[in-house]
């Protein structure tokens, strides 16, 4: 929130995983970032390597919490989309792949249920920006996958009704949130 601080992060579990290592993942959209610019994969992509892995870390996460956060094997598999996935990659923070947002597991059984909430800070920051949709007093936008779209230069993502867009927006787009 611009005008009163920052806004706590409230977590969803998705999973737990062996040595009791969480997958959470925020309801909202956080900030509005390119995936990267051009031909790019996750493993290769500016969003992964250099806002999440410093800049959201260490904004979102104190540095006791830091100490929490594990190295996991991400699967960077194609997804069922036409261009070529990426490496796999460790990684201690990232963004959902389109498996995940259509795991019912994890309670994607629909377009509501994928949607996400702007939060104050996206809204004031990004309002001429970010496309968002709205329902009486709710601010929803879309958001980025670490999946590759239909071209390699194209990365997938869920728009702010909550469809997955499996072709893809282009990786340099700011038009979607993280």
């Amino acid at each position: 929130d611009t005008k009163a601080g920052s806004e706590p992060i409230e977590w969803r579990v998705l999973d737990i995983y062996p040595g009791n290592k969480l997958l959470l993942l925020s309801d909202k959209v956080l900030d509005c970032r390119a995936y990267g610019y051009g031909d790019t994969t996750w493993a290769e992509s500016s969003l992964r390597n250099n806002w999440l892995s410093t800049d959201f870390k260490n904004t979102a996460f104190t540095p006791t919490e830091q100490g929490y956060l594990g190295n996991m094997l991400v699967d960077n598999s194609a997804g069922g989309v036409a261009s070529l996935g990426g490496v796999n990659t460790q990684d201690k923070i990232w963004i959902p792949s389109v498996t995940q947002m259509e795991n019912a597991a994890y309670g994607f059984v629909s377009r509501d249920t994928r949607r996400a909430k702007v939060t104050d800070y996206v809204r004031e920051t990004y309002s001429n920006s970010i496309k968002c949709s709205k329902t009486t007093d709710t601010y929803y936008a879309g958001y980025l996958l670490r999946t590759p779209g239909y071209y390699q230069y194209d990365v997938a993502g869920v728009d702010s009704y909550g469809k997955l867009v499996k072709n893809g927006w282009r990786t340099y787009t700011k038009t979607a949130g993280v």
